[in-house]
């Protein structure tokens, strides 16, 4: 369990524009281990949490966070002949992915952040993914979950009329079936037919027309992005949230909602959910009586209204100042930087390192687990601090005067930047191209600064199959010479990962176990399972010894297979 200010201060933020500092922060290793973490007796609200890249500020609250990525994140059963499977709520969707694939299946609602979107997650947002159109949402695709109520209470929810073998399960299907009796008249008459998209295909045309003149109305513009699918546009405003934004977002949001109500069969929500940025715009497309309903079927599964409060049914206002990230009066304290930082604003008073640790917006794209480099320390240890996302709001928390003074050379943001072995895959990798290896550099510099350097940080002590390890500064900075690599030693390249070394970082006992299961991501395995003869290749002094040390290999540096070669 987690209460420091740091740890929900991390916590605090999605992918959305939205920020609220929650009670603490659970990290359950078991599903009982979770319903203990249900706080209902004491009133304390319950958020469950996977990824936290929600766009809507559905995993922010002032409640006490149930992290289920880190360790509930398995495949419990897998029946390939009924294609079925029974997964935890923390598992990724490309983790899933990776099962099924030996066996010729996959699951078809194939979102476009699949390597770090939980099942979970999608489930709670009912996704849809490109494919939607022809293999439906995942309402469509889930035939049941196994769910708590706010007491700890375990129920099985399945098909229409199957809610819960046990009676309390019975009467709770039993009493939302009346709701919706009850409501029937009224459903039908503002929704004649399935809604199946946000817009009618017929006025799409027209609306992304007109919905652009709103933006330039105010002085901004759009993006347009991602899929089309079941008709749900994925668009946004361009707004400085520091400055007039919430105003904007305002306005544009009342324009649109009014623009959609005139379409018979459209809808302001889409498959991100709506969480704090457009809840209370369901009332104006469904009407009072239906909210009134879904009131109603909140309070029979959650009567005191502990599960993630504030969402769906009686919401805040999108604009509710005191929810944002960027709330009225945010501001960073001045620091004198010891890089450059103009390319995102002015280098005096360290506002550009503050602008570039902003750049961080949360997407989680750095949770990956099996593609690229980004992030090693992350696949070592599963936590949200050692992230670079997790170090990126610390170091955001710390400038901003978040985490109280003296934040910014504390031992606490010490702890979250030091697994970061500066391999420079977030640069590359990150879509907003932060660059935290950069950050701990500047973040180094002020923090010996105040506390002086130890010892160590003065420092840094024929015919054949080739295997190649491309380290990942050669990946980053200098490509072209693995390509020359690969072209003249006609070799088999290791996926570029980090090989846990990373100059002095593995040499320092503090760090031997994340370094050696850095090395196990894709390093290791890989030199172990060629034959004995195979040469090992690796440019990286860190890399060498690495391979040396764990694998009682001996790698070589390119220069040296070629001298051979000429020999």
């Amino acid at each position: 369990m987690l209460f420091d200010a740091a740890s929900r201060g991390r916590y605090a933020t999605d992918a959305s524009i939205y920020q609220i500092e929650p009670v603490g922060v659970v990290i359950p290793r078991t599903e009982d281990a979770a319903r203990v973490a249900l706080a209902a007796e004491a009133g304390v609200p319950i958020l469950p949490r996977g990824a936290g890249t929600s766009q809507c500020g559905q995993t922010v609250g002032a409640a006490l966070v149930i992290d289920n990525s880190k360790h509930l994140d398995k495949v419990l059963e897998l029946d390939v002949g009924r294609r079925e499977a029974v997964v935890q709520p923390g598992l990724v969707l490309d983790q899933l992915s990776a099962r099924l694939r030996p066996h010729s299946l996959w699951f078809p609602v194939d979102v476009s952040t699949p390597a770090q979107a939980t099942l979970g997650g999608m489930a709670g947002n009912n996704s849809c993914g490109a494919r939607s159109i022809r293999y439906g949402n995942m309402v469509h695709n889930v035939l049941g979950i196994e769910a708590w109520l706010a007491t700890g209470e375990v129920l099985a929810f399945g098909p229409v009329g199957s809610a819960g073998g046990a009676d309390p399960g019975r009467a709770l299907a039993a009493r939302i079936d009346a709701i919706v009796r009850r409501e029937a008249a009224e459903i039908r008459a503002r929704w004649p037919t399935v809604l199946r998209r946000a817009v009618p295909l017929e006025h799409l045309v027209e609306y992304t027309d007109r919905l652009t003149k709103v933006f330039e109305k105010h002085s901004t513009r759009g993006t347009w992005y991602a899929h089309a699918s079941v008709g749900t546009l994925h668009v946004r405003p361009v707004l400085n949230m520091k400055a007039d934004g919430a105003r904007k977002m305002r306005a544009i949001a009342e324009e649109a909602c009014a623009m959609v109500r005139e379409f018979k069969g459209a809808a302001f929500s889409g498959e991100h959910g709506d969480g704090l940025v457009r809840s209370e715009w369901i009332e104006p497309i469904l009407g009072p009586r239906i909210v009134r309903a879904l009131e109603d079927i909140k309070a029979v599964l959650d009567p005191k209204g502990l599960m993630n409060p504030g969402k769906i049914v009686r919401p805040t206002r999108m604009d509710d100042a005191a929810l944002l990230r960027f709330k009225p009066g945010y501001a960073t304290q001045r620091v004198n930087p010891a890089l450059d930082w103009s390319e995102w604003g002015p280098n005096e008073g360290g506002a550009g390192f503050a602008a570039a640790v902003e750049m961080c917006n949360n997407n989680g794209h750095c949770r990956k687990f099996d593609a690229g480099t980004m992030c090693p320390s992350f696949r070592a240890t599963g936590d949200e601090r050692h992230l670079t996302r997790g170090r990126a709001n610390t170091l955001r928390l710390a400038l901003s005067g978040q985490l109280g003074p003296g934040a910014l050379v504390s031992g606490e943001l010490y702890a979250a930047m030091d697994l970061c072995v500066g391999c420079k895959g977030c640069k590359r990798e990150c879509p907003t191209g932060v660059d935290m290896a950069r950050m701990k550099v500047e973040f180094l510099h002020h923090y010996h600064g105040r506390h002086g350097y130890r010892a160590r940080d003065r420092g840094a002590a024929g015919e054949r199959d080739v295997v190649l390890l491309v380290d990942t500064f050669t990946n980053a900075f200098e490509p072209e010479n693995a390509r020359a690599a690969v072209r003249v030693l006609e070799v088999e390249v290791v996926e570029p990962s980090c090989c846990g070394m990373a100059g002095a970082f593995g040499y320092d006992a503090s760090h031997y176990d994340v370094s050696l299961r850095m090395a196990e991501a894709s390093l290791l395995p890989a030199v172990r399972a060629v034959a004995p003869d195979t040469l090992v290749v690796a440019d990286g002094t860190s890399c060498r010894h690495q391979i040396r040390d764990f694998s009682a290999r001996e790698a070589q540096h390119v220069a040296r297979v070629l001298e051979r070669a000429l020999a």
